[in-house]
């Protein structure tokens, strides 16, 4: 067996006990998930969302539902990952029902878009760089809020969050073949809106 997937595999197992002493109110367990998953499922809300006290609301929401309902995960359907990305993603959904759509981008989001997409590096060595960087960066943004809600969650889930299609269809309830369809869509859509 490849080293990389047993130490996955290894992972999902210690996952899955940390879950189940959730389940018992174990507050050590539950800080635990809460220090490996609260950054990505902050990510993901803040990207979907675009806005800091909704993705507060969502995060506490999510985890509190881990808290009180880890006896309903179960780890040969999904990852704990996958999970509580599809908790988030589906309160995101309540809201954007709820509130047709949410408010513009706030000024942060450029800044959180920016830090995501170029791995960690800083590209702007000039301050012309800096502001073509500013500039893409903005354009991307006001392109993935003009995209319909499921088509922009896929975009990022993939692209940002690094999860599989599989991963994406757990998390949205679609088939493999329907979450390859929304993201030839919406990266089409994207395309067109940045030419």
């Amino acid at each position: 067996m490849d080293e990389r997937v047993r130490g996955t595999m290894d992972r999902q197992k210690e996952e899955a006990a940390l879950v189940k002493r959730v389940s018992s109110h174990d507050a050590d367990a539950f800080n635990e998930l809460m220090l490996r998953f609260l950054p990505m499922i902050e990510r993901y809300t803040f990207r979907l969302c675009r806005s800091t006290e909704i993705t507060e609301d969502v995060v506490q929401e999510t985890f509190l539902r881990l808290w009180q309902g880890a006896d309903r995960y179960d780890p040969a359907k999904a990852t704990l990952s996958t999970w509580l990305h599809r908790i988030a993603h589906n309160l995101c959904m309540d809201l954007f029902r709820k509130h047709q759509r949410l408010s513009p981008l706030p000024d942060d989001w450029e800044g959180e878009l920016s830090d995501s997409t170029v791995n960690g590096t800083d590209n702007a060595n000039t301050p012309q760089s800096a502001f073509e960087q500013h500039r893409k960066t903005a354009q991307v943004a006001e392109a993935l809020d003009a995209l319909p809600e499921r088509q922009r969650s896929v975009l990022l889930l993939s692209y940002f969050q690094g999860f599989s299609n599989q991963e994406i269809g757990t998390i949205h309830d679609l088939s493999i073949a329907a979450v390859e369809s929304l993201l030839a869509r919406a990266r089409r859509n994207l395309t067109k809106r940045l030419l």
